[in-house]
């Protein structure tokens, strides 16, 4: 059935269809919106450097950065979990230590995409930094929903998901007494 608005002429399958178009056109624009990579990890330098940056061991924290995926690999790790053990990390990921005050940091896109990228982070300490290389950190982010989420965090000589899931192998091998 078809009715006549002025001249335009609407049947139940173009309303559909030009519904559909709105809402995928709403849904660009959002994407559109989201933070891009970069700012994504600006704004989590920018609070580490003011010393309050992100908490990822707290897993009520992660689903706000991080991936499904990571978000559910770490959760495995919470799960395998000992009462006063400590976890897979025991460091912060975005200083890159435990014992040097972070106060500034440098990033530079390395890939960058529709679905992907990976920014690099040159980090900048009060104290000397005792390894004798520049503290870089990686983050390959991915798009879910529109937004950008952290899919891993690698260091010089360490990868969150490797952490993680060494984590989960020593688990099997090692039997609870």
């Amino acid at each position: 059935m078809r009715k006549t608005i002025d001249h335009f002429v609407f049947s139940r399958r173009s309303f559909l269809a030009a519904s559909a178009a709105a809402l995928l056109g709403g849904g660009a624009l959002a994407a559109a919106a989201a933070p891009d990579p970069v700012a994504v990890i600006t704004a989590i330098y920018q609070a580490a450097v003011k010393g309050d940056g992100p908490n990822w061991i707290d897993k009520g924290e992660r689903p706000r950065y991080l991936s499904k995926s990571l978000v559910g690999l770490w959760a495995k790790t919470d799960r395998k979990r000992v009462a006063d053990e400590g976890g897979p990390v025991d460091f912060d990921l975005v200083a890159d230590t435990n014992g040097l005050t972070l106060t500034g940091f440098s990033l530079a896109t390395e890939k960058l995409d529709e679905k992907a990228a990976t920014i690099a982070v040159t980090l900048v300490y009060k104290e000397d930094n005792p390894r004798p290389e520049p503290s870089i950190v990686h983050y390959d982010l991915v798009r879910e929903n529109g937004q950008w989420k952290i899919d891993e965090i690698r260091g010089g000589a360490w990868s969150a998901r490797n952490m993680l899931m060494l984590f989960l192998k020593q688990r099997v091998r090692t039997p609870k007494l």
